[in-house]
């Protein structure tokens, strides 16, 4: 299920850096085979589509405090899951799963702790090396078309240091968009307004 919506991210440099869209491209298999999928950076300011190598998923997306790879849905078939046990989120009861990616990450380690009411991620962290490296909470759910959908991600870079928050506005789900939208030439056109 596709979600199509604007996103905004603040403080500083990040808040209208760029227009852009990062778009995911591969199939179920690829997961299946522990592979991430192709990932794409389509610049409006460049009119380009630039395919981001594996090697540089981890790198910074424009000045926040996400990563391209902190960007990606893989499947659930790309992980290995263990129960961790019951803990609460933000005085929400939840389900705290560790999950190890079968495919090259740059996290070795995840921590979910998921909404057992609503059953929607409501914190992650991510981990290399035992490091936690990153926290990522997801916050102001409400429903839109049925789906439980976070308002506002809050972004920690715990090894860096920072905080970035993306507020997600007028998201819509199943929205007929033709395949045409997503060719190279079409997004570095600007084809995903």
């Amino acid at each position: 299920m596709a979600l199509v919506g604007r996103a905004t991210a603040s403080p500083g440099p990040a808040r209208g850096a760029a227009r852009c869209a990062v778009c995911s491209c591969g199939s179920a298999s690829a997961g299946r085979r522990g592979e991430a999928a192709a990932q794409w950076l389509c610049r409006r300011a460049t009119q380009r589509a630039q395919r981001i190598s594996d090697r540089a998923r981890g790198t910074q997306f424009y000045a926040t405090h996400l990563s391209f790879e902190d960007l990606e849905e893989p499947a659930a078939s790309s992980f290995e899951f263990a129960d961790r046990g019951r803990e609460r989120v933000e005085g929400v009861a939840c389900r705290k799963i560790e999950a190890r990616a079968r495919y090259a990450s740059n996290y070795d380690k995840r921590l979910l702790w998921v909404d057992d009411d609503r059953m929607v991620i409501l914190q992650i962290e991510n981990f290399r090396e035992g490091r936690l490296l990153k926290r990522i909470k997801a916050l102001d759910h409400r429903r839109v078309q049925g789906v439980w959908t976070p308002g506002r991600l809050q972004v920690e870079d715990l090894d860096k240091g920072g905080r970035t928050i993306v507020t997600l506005e007028d998201p819509s789900y199943d929205v007929d968009l033709p395949a045409s939208r997503f060719t190279r030439e079409a997004l570095a056109a600007g084809g995903y307004d």
